[in-house]
Parts: C-alpha cells; sequence; structure tokens
C-alpha cells in the first residue's frame, strides 16, 4: 500500500543490499515480512551494479565508461584457474566496489537520519536509528558484512549465500552475523567447481572464527544461488528441488528471529536456539562450540 500512515512509534531499520546485476527491489519476499513484523525496510539501488538506468527525479543515470564492476575483463583472467579468478575478482571488489557502496550505506543513514529530524516526512521519529541491521543477497550479502564493519551505525548483519569478494575474512567481525547457503552440487561437480566451491566454503570459516560476536551459518538442501532472492519466484521450477515458496518461508524465519534477537532485544526464538527446526537444513552455531565436548576425550582425558 502507497503511502500508507506509518504507526505512532519508533521502528528498527533493516537496509537491503541486492546482488550484482540484480534490482534493489529484487527482495521483496524479505522486506514484506519484515516490515509486516515490526521493521523498515530501505532498499539501495547501488549505482553501476545493479541496472539503474535512472533516478527517483527521473534524471537518467548512464555508468562512466571507466566505473568499476565485478566482472573483469577476458584478458586478465587468461591462465588463471578458478580459484586464482576468485582471488582476482576478490581484489576488484574490495579495492574498487565495497568502499564505494559502503559509502552508498553511509550515505543512505545520513539521509534517514535527516528524514527521522524533518517534521515534514512522513518518516519523523518514526526511525529507531539505534537499531539498524544490513540484509544482503550475493554480493550485497559480502557487503552486507562489510558495511557492519565498517559502520558503527550498523549492529548486525544477514548474508543470504554471497562468496566473500571482501576483507572481512582478513579482519574479522566485532558485530552479529547470520549467514545462509545454498546446498551443495551433485558428486559430478567437475574438479575445478569442486575446488572452487570448497575454497569459497572456507573464506566463510575463516571470517567465523575471528567474528567476535555470535554467529550462525544456516545451509538449506535441495536450493541453488538464486532462492534467496525474487527471482526464483519467475524461473521455471526444476525437480529434485525444493519449493520456493517453501525456501523463502524458512529463509525469512531465520532472518526475522536474527534481527529481533539484535535489534529488538528478543529472547532466542525456536529457530536460532535449535528448538524447532527444518528436515531440509543444517545449522552450525558459535554456540555450538560451547557445550561440553567429552565424547571426544579418552577418560583419562588424553584424547583420541
Amino acid at each position: 500500500m502507497l503511502n500508507a500512515k506509518v504507526a505512532d512509534e519508533a521502528f528498527p531499520i533493516v537496509l537491503y543490499n541486492p546482488g550484482a546485476g540484480n534490482p534493489h527491489f529484487g527482495g521483496t519476499y524479505q522486506s514484506e515480512v519484515l516490515a509486516s513484523h515490526g521493521y523498515i525496510v530501505v532498499a539501495i539501488g547501488h549505482t553501476g551494479l545493479t541496472g539503474i538506468v535512472r533516478f527517483p527525479d527521473g534524471t537518467e543515470y548512464t555508468p562512466r565508461p571507466d566505473a568499476p564492476g565485478f566482472s573483469l575483463p577476458r584478458e586478465q583472467m587468461v591462465g588463471l584457474n578458478e580459484v586464482e579468478q576468485f582471488e582476482a575478482r576478490k581484489r576488484n571488489a574490495q579495492t574498487h566496489i565495497m568502499p564505494l557502496h559502503v559509502a552508498d550505506v553511509s550515505f543512505v543513514l545520513d539521509q534517514l537520519t535527516a528524514l527521522n529530524d524533518d517534521q515534514d516526512s512522513p518518516l519523523y521519529h518514526h526511525l529507531d536509528l539505534q537499531k539498524i541491521g544490513a540484509l544482503g543477497f550475493s554480493l550485497g550479502g559480502a557487503l552486507s558484512l562489510q558495511v557492519a564493519r565498517d559502520d558503527p551505525r550498523v549492529k548486525a548483519a544477514v548474508n543470504l549465500d554471497g562468496w566473500l569478494y571482501t576483507d572481512v575474512t582478513e579482519t574479522g567481525l566485532s558485530k552479529p552475523v547470520l549467514m545462509i547457503h545454498n546446498s551443495a552440487p551433485n558428486d559430478l561437480e567437475p574438479p575445478d567447481r569442486r575446488e572452487l566451491r570448497l575454497f569459497a566454503e572456507s573464506q566463510d570459516w575463516k571470517l567465523l572464527r575471528q567474528v567476535q560476536a555470535d554467529w550462525y551459518d544456516v545451509t538449506i538442501t535441495g536450493t541453488v544461488h538464486r532462492y534467496f532472492s525474487d527471482r526464483m519466484r519467475f524461473d521455471r521450477q526444476e525437480s529434485g528441488y525444493l519449493p520456493v515458496r517453501y525456501v523463502h518461508h524458512i529463509t525469512n524465519g531465520y532472518v526475522r528471529e536474527f534481527f529481533d534477537k539484535y535489534l529488538k532485544g528478543a529472547e532466542d526464538g525456536p529457530l536460532l536456539s535449535g528448538m524447532t527446526t527444518f528436515p531440509e537444513v543444517k545449522m552450525i552455531s558459535s554456540s555450538s562450540f560451547d557445550k561440553p565436548k567429552d565424547r571426544f576425550h579418552k577418560r583419562d582425558g588424553t584424547g583420541f
């Protein structure tokens, strides 16, 4: 409903960052659910990467020929294996793309602060600027982690199936993190692709071992990358994969509980606590390693 009156209270904010080549309205399956449960969701169209052709005031936008993009020229990839290509794209992203997009997010937060103070704004005193989370899909998920590190106003971050083209793998984070992934492919995956996937997964664990806050790592079987945006609603459903609406239901459950806990101060929900789960979900969390590990040691304490 356009131009609906905002309820008379201040709400937590979730900033949505789309993936490379995806529009900023590509996560409505989550935005609408979060908004209906007491969040104000702001989707950011990062110019040059999300297919924007004009701004809201009608001004047409054409990226400069030298504007940084995610893809690298073919000649820079010649002779590189899959992992080396990943590392080249990562260096490009962390040098040229991430700083630019973190600046986008910080600019948006500055504008929201101004709107919250503007008596003529429909958001006047409706934004709780002490409760801000970042949510993103694919490259936008990696960006959400980076902005949680770089902008102190962001208190928690969710990465939806984004490989970590960011240097947070080197520095870690001091904010709560939720990562949600698609499942591993079948056993016929070519060796070079398997090597790339395992390397990308190693970057996740390199980050998580350095997170100085609660973290959750969730894998949903029977899914592929595009399940974590609106795109899958319009794609042909392939046999052997989960129904897309069911996957969105699962994803929304974990994301909502995460932000309820770390932005609203709620207690652990049934999913994050592990009291309730889905048969297609595997979750590992920082609290998993706080449990007794006696079964890994001999009675004399020497271990196996």
